[in-house]
């Protein structure tokens, strides 16, 4: 049996929205996290951004997720995963990305070549799940690379 529920919050301020679903499979829970953290172009921008990383990170440690479940925060991070505030927020929240920094897929902006690229886009786990490294997609359309990821549980 396969059952889901999610819903969509406004946190943090400048339309933060996150989407958080959880998943029930075969009696095994997984709560996943989709977010997009705007962009952070400017000092104030960047002062958002870091404000809404935190919101969400306070957000997930309010939910009623039992210790042990398996988390997926997955989406349009706007920031790379060495970023002290991005590394607080994952600490935070017990999660660490699918890739090694060496291997980052690189995702924005699609239009530029490979190499003048960068990586912002991110699915990130807690400890309940095994993975492959982060792949990158291919082109759909968009301003961004898609990336994706084979997990399992541990």
């Amino acid at each position: 049996p396969f059952t889901i529920n999610f819903k969509t919050e406004n946190i943090g301020g400048f339309e933060n929205r996150i989407t958080h679903a959880t998943l029930n499979i075969n009696d095994q829970r997984l709560d996943f996290i989709g977010l997009h953290v705007l962009s952070p172009r400017t000092s104030e921008r960047l002062m958002i951004h870091n404000q809404q990383l935190a919101a969400t990170g306070r957000y997930i440690l309010s939910t009623s997720i039992p210790e042990g479940t398996p988390l997926i925060v997955a989406g349009d991070m706007n920031s790379a995963v060495w970023r002290p505030t991005f590394s607080d927020f994952m600490k935070t929240v017990g999660v660490s990305p699918t890739s090694s920094l060496l291997s980052l897929p690189l995702t924005w902006p699609s239009w530029l070549p490979y190499p003048l690229q960068i990586a912002i886009d991110q699915i990130l786990v807690s400890p309940h799940l095994c993975h492959t490294d982060l792949k990158r997609a291919a082109y759909s359309g968009s301003d961004h690379f898609p990336v994706y990821v084979d997990l399992h549980g541990c």
